[in-house]
């Protein structure tokens, strides 16, 4: 017999002043260990805490309250007006990926924004995409491959060296097109100015209407524009800066200022590198201190009352007095690309090796690093703005970020929004953070939420690359990864792989160990239906020292087929598939996929199955990383070991905790909540339809848990009924 007792707590929103209207309808039940006071208490938790008191001590929770912060920062020209990176005050604090945008050819522009949207160009298209969800805005073709940026007045204007013209910034529609060439573009003030790359001459347009004011030779051809002050400031392609006031008069020129690097500016100072000295001016050129680095300097970045120098694989912070603050040698990751990002904590560059990195600004330790696959493309370009950094790899747009939840919400409210916009992984590590237990679980409408945003891989090119370097891969260590995997029965599969050491579906009568020989050490599984693994792998002969657990259970292993093998794990891995080839990938859904370096114990992976799809790491202290794979593939470790989807979707996984379908007795406690679609969104409603502001209804099972029956026929927002249960 199955108990309900069912605590409806209403919200009614009106206006911006939200009241709770609370009523309890308990009623006198035979007393069992899933009771009200459980979920009464989970319930209560959840619509009390939020992000933003989680914050001081978890650095997922902080990341949502830095970007909240950072909604109004914008970056409207690269490394030019009066919204560049150095008054970005707020950039990532975690490698979380929030979006991976993918455009029709390589990205060959720098990335600029600026009115909700990331602007960049890709072949002769300039793209327009939300920059909180990735999601298409607009896109325009043009004649030609666009080079320069700015975003002012409300449009976005781009050179390409036949034209220059705007597009209205929130539609795309053209507004303007001079029949002039450009390659450098800087806006300011209500005035354009343009230059090309093979032309000494800078053209100086109205930005509303693209009419010509004045045109100034300069003597030779220009290699970047800033704004600082009211005064422009100019990179020669002949190694000089020049400077000239908003008007185009007073144009200034100073033998110091010999510049062979890309010029910053920030706190009414200049910052260039002249070949190995690294150098300041005060906006009229006048020099204020120049000092010998050493090595020849490549570009440089100001902000916040420091100037950074990057000098091929190093790094170098000086104070804006001169005096020197750090230096940090980044060998490991390559020679620098592009120019660094300086904001009022970090520094962010790019390298060679497809690296980002994130320095803490005030002593250059990296605060994390992430390695982007060389099969996304190479990394080209990089900007900051809304509290994200947005990096150009090949065709692709990688939005840095957090997982936009509400810091000052409810984790309750954020978890149903962040669920049904298919940022599971996030929702499910809030609401652990607040309650995790074996026999607890929150559900909307009748369905398990962290069910709703499941992985699913197509059996022919999808999977996740993946590293952890904490993994051990000495002979004779042992390593653990455990995961929930629904199959769907076809042979040769893998569901993990380390290079030449992976769990084989060979067929369904053996799923195993397998070294890439033909071999298979293994036993029977299940396939169309959710089971758990635990694998634990041993570095060196696999024989009698790697363990499986299906369920929680240690099994009885046999070699399958070829002879016994010797294997060892590797620091990079794929989930679905394996690194030595780009074959045996799953057709099948996986969910909570985490990695140890050493071997739980049968109590522990018991009790990974007992809680779950949702269950947190049970033994953190050796935890290297935890895929949650609910919407993403992000790491929620602690140790920011990103995964990068390749072909990657999620779907409703209509799973069932293993303690609810064998339960006698449920307790719900549940409350109505609203969700309505954020701007910007346009995803699937996991529980039913393309249209997320539509009730779906997804029965529990044998119909045994509390369901909403028809609509409640509620305008946008729509009501969803919101519940913890818990079961014994």
């Amino acid at each position: 017999m199955v108990f309900t007792t069912d605590a409806i707590f209403a919200l009614v929103i009106v206006a911006v002043a939200v009241s709770i209207l609370a009523y309890f309808n308990y009623s006198v039940q035979t007393p069992y260990t899933a009771g009200p006071s459980t979920t009464g208490s989970a319930l209560s938790s959840l619509n009390t805490e939020t992000p933003a008191q989680l914050a001081a001590e978890d650095a997922v929770a902080l990341s949502i309250l830095n970007e909240y912060n950072a909604s109004s920062e914008y970056w409207t020209q690269f490394m030019g007006g009066p919204s560049r990176s150095g008054y970005a005050v707020h950039g990532p604090i975690l490698p979380t990926i929030q979006y991976i945008f993918a455009a029709n050819a390589p990205v060959s522009t720098q990335i600029v924004a600026g009115y909700g949207n990331v602007y960049f160009g890709a072949g002769n298209t300039i793209y327009a995409i939300n920059a909180s969800y990735g999601t298409l805005s607009w896109s325009s073709i043009l004649k030609n491959n666009p080079g320069g940026y700015a975003v002012h007045g409300g449009m976005v204007i781009y050179g390409t060296p036949y034209e220059t013209g705007a597009l209205n910034a929130s539609t795309g529609t053209s507004l303007w097109i001079t029949p002039t060439s450009s390659s450098q573009l800087l806006a300011y003030n209500g005035r354009l100015y343009s230059a090309g790359s093979s032309t000494p001459n800078l053209a100086i347009f109205n930005a509303n209407n693209g009419t010509a004011i004045s045109s100034i030779s300069l003597g030779s051809s220009t290699d970047g524009m800033l704004e600082e002050n009211g005064t422009i400031s100019i990179r020669l392609a002949s190694n000089t800066a020049v400077a000239l006031d908003q008007f185009g008069s007073n144009v200034l020129t100073s033998s110091y200022a010999f510049a062979t690097t890309n010029i910053s500016a920030s706190g009414g100072m200049l910052y260039v590198g002249s070949n190995t000295y690294e150098c300041s001016f005060y906006t009229n050129l006048t020099q204020k201190f120049c000092g010998n680095e050493g090595s020849t300097i490549t570009s440089v970045a100001s902000g916040n009352g420091i100037a950074v120098y990057e000098y091929g694989s190093g790094v170098n912070a000086i104070a804006a007095s001169g005096a020197p603050l750090w230096q940090r040698s980044m060998s490991s990751y390559g020679t620098s690309l592009d120019y660094p990002i300086v904001t009022n904590s970090s520094v962010y560059s790019i390298w060679s090796g497809n690296y980002v990195v994130d320095q803490n600004a005030t002593n250059g330790n990296v605060r994390w690093a992430t390695q982007i696959p060389g099969s996304y493309g190479a990394v080209a370009a990089f900007s900051a703005a809304y509290g994200n950094l947005y990096v150009a790899a090949g065709g692709n747009v990688i939005a840095y970020g957090a997982c936009a939840s509400q810091p000052y919400s409810p984790i309750l409210q954020d978890a149903v929004q962040l669920y049904m916009e298919g940022r599971g992984s996030c929702a499910t590590y809030l609401v652990d953070k607040i309650y995790s237990r074996s026999n607890t679980g929150l559900f909307i409408n009748g369905s398990y939420a962290p069910s709703l945003n499941v992985s699913s891989f197509n059996g022919q090119s999808s999977y996740i690359y993946a590293t952890s370097p904490d993994i051990t891969t000495s002979s004779g260590g042992y390593n653990t990864v455990s995961f929930w995997m629904y199959w769907n029965g076809n042979d040769g599969q893998m569901p993990f792989g380390f290079y030449s050491y992976d769990l084989w579906l060979s067929t369904a009568s053996c799923f195993g160990f397998n070294t890439g020989n033909g071999d298979a050490y293994g036993t029977a599984i299940s396939a169309n239906s959710w089971v758990f693994v635990t694998a634990i792998f041993y570095n060196g002969a696999y024989t009698g020292n790697s363990k499986l657990y299906i369920n929680g259970m240690q099994q009885t292993l046999r070699q399958c087929s070829g002879s016994a093998g010797s294997g060892s794990a590797t620091t990079s891995f794929h989930i679905s598939g394996w690194p030595n080839n780009p074959n045996y990938y799953l057709n099948g859904n996986l969910a909570n996929l985490q990695v140890y370096n050493t071997a739980l114990n049968s109590t522990q992976v018991r009790q990974l199955y007992d809680e779950g799809i949702s269950g947190a790491p049970v033994a953190p202290a050796n935890i290297v990383g935890w895929w949650p794979l609910e919407g993403d593939a992000n790491d929620y470790s602690g140790y920011n070991n990103t995964g990068y989807p390749f072909g990657v979707t999620y779907v409703q996984g209509n799973y069932l905790p293993p303690g609810y379908r064998s339960a006698s007795s449920i307790s719900v406690s549940s409350t109505m909540l609203p969700f309505s679609r954020n701007q910007g969104y346009n995803g699937a409603n996991p529980l039913g339809g393309s249209n997320p502001n539509l009730i779906g209804n997804s029965p529990g099972l044998n119909g045994n848990a509390p369901q909403i029956s028809g609509s409640l026929n509620v305008n946008s927002p729509r009501l969803y009924k919101v519940g913890v249960y818990s079961w014994s």
